[in-house]
Order: C-alpha cells, then structure tokens, then sequence
C-alpha cells in the first residue's frame, strides 16, 4: 500500500491531489488552459485559409471606429453651426460618392484589362505542359504532311480539317466579324521601336557562308536567342516557308523554330528545329496547319501565300519521292501527273490550301502576308520588312552578305508546268477569288498577278 501510494503521490505531482474532487479540479484547469492557449494561437497565427478573413474583419472594426469618430465630428460641427455643417457633411458624402465612383470605375477597367488579357493569354496558357505532348503533336503533324503519298482512298477519309471542320475551303461571309478583323491594318508597327536581342553564347551555334570570298561575310553565324518571344512563320506545305526561314535566318542571326521537329532540316543547319516555341529561343516558329494557327493566333503571324496551282505540283512531288534528302529540292517526272489520283490530289489539296489561307487571314489578329512570287523577286527588300514587321532592327551588313546567298540550300526545285484541266484552272481562279476578297477586308494588299510567273 505504501507503493502504490508512493506512485499515486509522484503520478499526481502534489499531495493534494489525492482526492477525487481535487484531481477533477486539476484536469480542469489543464483543459481551461490548454483550450485558452490554442484560441490564442488560432488569433496570433491562424490558419492560410483564415488569415485573409481575420485581416478583414479587423480592417471593418477600424473603419467603423473610424466612421463613428466622423460621424461624432460631423454632429459636434452641426451643434456649433448647424447650416454649414449640413452643408460640409453633404459636400464630404458628395467627394466621398465621387471617390467611390472612380475607384469603382478603376476597377471595372482594370477587370475588363485583365479580362482582355486573360483572352489575349488562353492561346498560351495551354502551353504550361505543351513540351510533354509536344513530341506527339509533332509526330501526328509530320504523319499529316507525309500522308500525302496516300491514294485517292485515304485521301477522301481525311476530308475533315485538322480541327475537325467540315467544307473545307468555304467561309461564311458572317465569319469576317469587326472584332475578329482590324480593317485596315497593315501589319507593319507604327512606331519603330525594335525589340533588344539577347543571343545565347553557350549553345551551338552555324556558320552560315564559311567559304564566302569575303572575310566579314565568312564569319556570320547563328544564334539561338535568350527571352525572345516566337512570332509565327505560317504556310501551307511547300509555299517556301523552310526558304523563308533561312532569309530571316541569316538577315537576323538568330535561329527559327518548328512545330514538326524535322529531322532532315536538322541536319541542314535549322537547329531551332528541335526547340520548342516555349523555350524563347527562336525569332519565329514554323506552322503548316490550322491548329497551329489557331493555337497561337495572338502571336504575329506572317503569312505566305503562293500560288496553289504551284503549291500543289510542289506537294505532289515530296509526296512521291522517298528520299527524305532529297524530297525538299527535287520534283518527279511529268508522266506522273496526268492520271485520275492525281486529279482527286488537285481538287482535295486545293481545298484544304484555301481554307488554311482563310483561316490564317481571319483567325490572326496582329498578320502580315507575304507573297512567295514577291520574295523570290526581291528577297533582301521583303526579308527587311520582315524584321521591320517582328521588330528587328534590320542589320545591313547582314543583309549585303544574305544578298550574296539568296538561294540557300533548301530552295525546292522551280518547273514549269501546267497539268491542270480548264475545269481546275476555274476552281483555282475562284479560290484566288475569295482569298484576294479576305485580304481587301484586312487592308492588306491583294495578290500578285500569276499569269506572269511561270514557276
């Protein structure tokens, strides 16, 4: 018994608490005293979710007190002077009403900014994961392109657009909405104010020309860019975009992007191929495709546009050449366009090329078109408005060297053909028809006259 007394007295601490009544009391005043140190926890720090709550309710205390402090003013001034009292109490609500208005009006504007930015960012937002998916839109992107070496069949089960449009190459004239459409926009920036290129020194870089006669010339190279936003290099298949790239390429120093990771092009200096356009590395990302355009439709967007009847001859022949590095500078023989694949390959083609142009010219809001026909006529003087539209101070030194090799090693092959049966070269001219219809509604300039170009 003295043991268990023993550990009765060292359990309960104190003497006293040998009794019942006792040891009640003092589990009590433990629970009072815990409860009261976790409510005063709970106000000293409280919980992420609650701390905002609590900031404002004590913020209302301190303006109710405030407001009864005026309100006490407001009514000392009234005994004193009842009719200026009066008087300044309705001028202080009339500034107060008139604060509260513009505060009010500053936030309505400032939702509807970030509303208007939250659009302007939807197209971009999708990119937080994009560089995970990003090697299977590329591969489902080359499968489109290189599908076209699929016959007549597989072509009329793929009539849909990528997007899942039906009847390709027809816009509704409701589809040219004002807010889709600044008309009369040029695409050329107003004021010129270029933007600062930053090039990253620690990634691989090409030397452009090194056999050039001339020393400066010799030394060009390209970069890849640190920061820099991707504008889009939009075309349908074998309007020169890859052509075009290299132009911006050695006008620039910087490299150009893709969204089809070519490995071909990789191997012919295009190292941008491989970055993706979240990366910030590339002066422009090429796109072939509707999904694309729409994807990044509030990035400025250049346009070319060639020609369909020659686009089409072009397509036709990387689709039939097997050689991978070959297939963007050769053509195939005369002999394999006159039979009726070939003829269901111009009717389905030309569709798809008119309702890609359409969608690029509607769907874009900050576009500058660019005709290919143009280029190959003056290459440095389009190069220049190039850079001029993406806000690229355009180097002439770099210009007079890009003179010197305008061609590059990627220019695909220029025949001159004509396949096509009157009953095509009418559905070409209504083709070039609403095109030329869509660029006058953007105040772009129209279309070159075809009929003096061969190839």
């Amino acid at each position: 018994m003295a043991r268990l007394s023993a550990m009765r007295s060292c359990f309960f601490l104190a003497p006293w608490t040998k009794r019942r009544s006792s040891r009640m009391a003092f589990f009590l005043a433990i629970f009072l005293a815990s409860f009261l140190g976790l409510c005063i926890l709970k106000v000293l720090h409280p919980a992420p979710g609650e701390r905002v709550s609590f900031a404002r309710a004590h913020l209302r205390q301190v303006l109710d007190s405030l407001q009864n402090e005026a309100l006490l003013q407001d009514e000392g001034g009234e005994v004193e002077d009842e009719g200026n009292g009066a008087e300044g109490g309705r001028g202080q609500e009339q500034e107060d009403e008139k604060a509260d208005n513009g505060d009010q009006k500053e936030m309505d504007e400032e939702d509807e900014g970030g509303q208007r930015q939250d659009e302007a960012d939807k197209g971009e937002e999708e990119g937080g994961q994009e560089d995970e998916r990003y090697q299977e839109e590329d591969e489902e992107d080359q499968g489109e392109v290189e599908g076209y070496q699929k016959d007549e069949g597989d072509q009329d089960e793929g009539r849909g657009d990528e997007d899942g449009n039906e009847g390709l190459g027809k816009t509704d004239e409701n589809d040219f909405e004002r807010d889709d459409l600044p008309l009369g926009k040029t695409g050329l920036p107003e004021e010129k104010s270029y933007r600062d290129i930053k090039l990253d020194f620690r990634r691989s870089s090409r030397r452009l020309w090194p056999n050039d006669d001339d020393e400066f010339c010799s030394r060009m190279e390209v970069r890849f860019a640190v920061g820099m936003t991707s504008s889009i290099l939009h075309s349908f298949p074998r309007s020169g975009n890859t052509w075009m790239r290299y132009l911006i390429e050695a006008a620039s120093g910087v490299f150009t992007g893709s969204c089809y990771n070519d490995k071909t092009l990789i191997r012919s200096g295009f190292k941008g191929e491989r970055d993706s356009i979240y990366w910030k590395t590339t002066i422009v990302t090429k796109a072939h495709f509707a999904k694309h355009v729409g994807k990044y439709k509030y990035r400025p967007t250049v346009i070319i546009i060639r020609n369909p009847a020659r686009v089409i001859i072009s397509l036709w022949s990387y689709a039939r050449i097997r050689n991978r590095k070959k297939r963007h500078t050769k053509t195939v023989s005369e002999t394999t366009l006159d039979n009726e694949k070939f003829r269901a390959f111009v009717r389905y083609q030309l569709d798809k090329w008119l309702h890609t142009t359409l969608f690029a010219l509607k769907k874009c809001r900050d576009a500058f078109p660019v005709f290919y026909e143009i280029v190959r006529e003056d290459p440095v003087g389009e190069t220049r408005r190039i850079l001029e539209f993406l806000k690229v101070k355009p180097p002439e030194d770099r210009l007079a060297c890009m003179a010197r090799h305008v061609r590059g090693n990627v220019k695909g092959a220029q025949k001159s053909l004509d396949p096509y049966t009157e009953e095509e070269k009418e559905l070409f001219l209504q083709a070039l028809k609403e095109v030329n219809e869509a660029l006058i509604r953007r105040g772009f300039p129209t279309l070159p006259d075809y009929s003096k170009y061969k190839n």
